[in-house]
């Protein structure tokens, strides 16, 4: 299964759907709340009915499901708006809020073994897991009360805010406010979706997937789903019932959810531990990991609290098509199971000090001719490793360049400035700024500073170049010839030009 997505799009993980209610008025205005620096992904623009909640947790009783210590409530959260995860009883850290049995659970898993499985066991998609995840999420929306997953489908928001659903004018803003192409996930989406239509609806019998379930904005709303409520246990992405409804608090200590039991013969669960000790008619929050601001934006379709000195954005390098020692370079990452071309996260924190990494990747991805002897076969098996550290001087020289003209040319294409983009923060609470307007403006000061620590630790780093050790040197240290011979030394190398050869 494909798991990866294009480079200019994602280089980790995936992403992140129905008809989009909110919109614009002239005037730019909103209609109806929004959510892009809201918490969660349980945001409805209509309320359902709290006995669609009350038979989901019937559901999972009759499934096995005991002594839950939350249920599905009002979110706490400051806008008073959505659902969210509520504590029933009193939790010390590391209980157990839940424990789901995954056979409960939407995955890769799942669908392969669901009445569709044979059709999508050899479809590929730049969606990846998501986007099977969300092709098996439709066809069990398809077949009503025949889905033994019924009730926890019924549970799902009707309308999720996510990019997905933003209108083009948007979109190109949005291009324009990080170094990942927002666009290009939407793009991707559609693509997905054109060619499942292709390549398996019609190919299969009629009435296998609908079209009233298996349509572009079906799907749209379904990968949403799968990209913003989903949680990574035990090897897979799985959308967890009722773990589903658990909103993003900023600060939450990340703890993982883990795999366990449900007895003896209860088979593999999901198990959701508490980071901190809870009250009962408190939220139970959890932290969707350590990801960067468009990494929020993109999966779970809002913004977390920002902090332009603890942030991150994505740079992306590859081997030069025009590359002189191209076959050479592709060699050596095949040979070391590294692709080609890769992403790298840059940070503001420790003054922009770069990911090892990617230091090592740029070194080869940036030797000339005057290195250009390690690439011989002779070093191939030992050429990877020799990366890890610097090579030479000119070689060092050429990353930082090609690092700090990425930047630059990320930073170019940024709309606005960082004062507009302060400003338009400012205006917080003022209907005639969008929200999400207002929201990519703190997603472009975040990457600012992230792209611009960055740039200032190579511009240091540039001073200092004469100071590093580089591979020469190493390599004469290792054969200990890093010092001057002694007169034993020079009379034996003397006597050797005397022999007889």
């Amino acid at each position: 299964m494909a798991g990866s997505l294009r480079i200019t799009v994602f280089c980790a993980l995936i992403l992140g759907i129905i008809q989009p209610t909110i919109s614009f008025l002239a005037n730019g205005k909103q209609k109806g709340p929004f959510l892009l620096n809201h918490r969660g992904a349980s945001f409805e623009h209509r309320p359902i009915k709290m006995s669609v909640y009350a038979d989901l947790e019937a559901w999972l009783a009759d499934n096995g499901v005991k002594d839950l210590s939350v249920t599905v409530g009002d979110s706490k959260g400051k806008l008073g708006m959505g659902k969210g995860l509520i504590v029933t009883k009193a939790m010390k850290r590391g209980t157990a809020a839940l424990n789901i049995p995954q056979s409960l659970c939407l995955s890769v898993s799942s669908a392969l073994e669901s009445q569709i499985g044979k059709y999508l066991k050899n479809f590929e998609g730049w969606t990846g897991e998501v986007g099977i995840i969300a092709l098996h999420l439709l066809y069990e929306k398809s077949i009503g009360n025949d889905s033994k997953f019924g009730p926890f489908i019924a549970a799902l928001p009707e309308q999720i805010e996510h990019p997905l659903f933003w209108n083009e004018e948007t979109l190109e803003l949005a291009q324009k406010s990080s170094t990942k192409g927002i666009k290009g996930f939407v793009e991707d989406v559609a693509e997905d979706f054109e060619d499942f239509k292709s390549q398996v609806i019609g190919r299969s019998p009629p009435g296998t997937f609908p079209a009233e379930f298996f349509n572009l904005e079906s799907f749209k709303w379904a990968v949403a789903c799968a990209a913003s409520r989903s949680f990574f246990v035990d090897g897979e992405l799985r959308l967890v019932p009722l773990l589903d409804f658990a909103n993003h608090g900023d600060g939450v200590a990340f703890v993982e959810p883990e795999g366990g039991g449900m007895g003896i013969f209860g088979g593999k669960a999901v198990k959701a531990l508490a980071n901190q000790a809870y009250q009962p008619g408190s939220e139970f929050l959890v932290s969707y990991g350590p990801k960067s601001p468009a990494e929020y934006l993109e999966e779970h379709g809002f913004l977390p609290r920002l902090d332009t000195k603890k942030t991150s954005c994505m740079l992306a390098f590859g081997v030069r098509d025009a590359d002189p020692y191209r076959d050479d370079k592709l060699d050596i990452l095949e040979l070391a199971g590294e692709e080609p071309e890769q992403c790298f996260d840059v940070f503001s924190v420790d003054n922009g000090e770069p990911d090892p990494a990617m230091m090592r990747f740029l070194r080869l991805v940036t030797l000339t001719s005057s290195d250009a002897f390690l690439l011989e076969a002779v070093f191939r098996d030992e050429c990877w490793d020799f990366m890890a550290l610097p090579i030479s001087e000119v070689n060092e020289a050429n990353v930082g360049k090609l690092v700090m003209d990425k930047i630059d040319e990320a930073l170019g294409n940024f709309h606005g400035d960082r004062e507009g983009d302060q400003a338009l923060v400012k205006t917080d609470g003022q209907e005639w700024v969008a929200e999400r307007v207002r929201g990519l403006a703190r997603l472009r000061l975040a990457e600012r500073a992230a792209l611009e620590a960055t740039r200032g630790w190579f511009e240091r780093d540039a001073q200092a170049l004469d100071l590093k050790e580089y591979y020469q040197e190493r390599r004469l240290k290792s054969l200990g010839l890093d010092r001057p011979l002694d007169d034993a030394e020079l009379m034996s190398s003397g006597a050797a030009r005397d022999m007889d050869w």
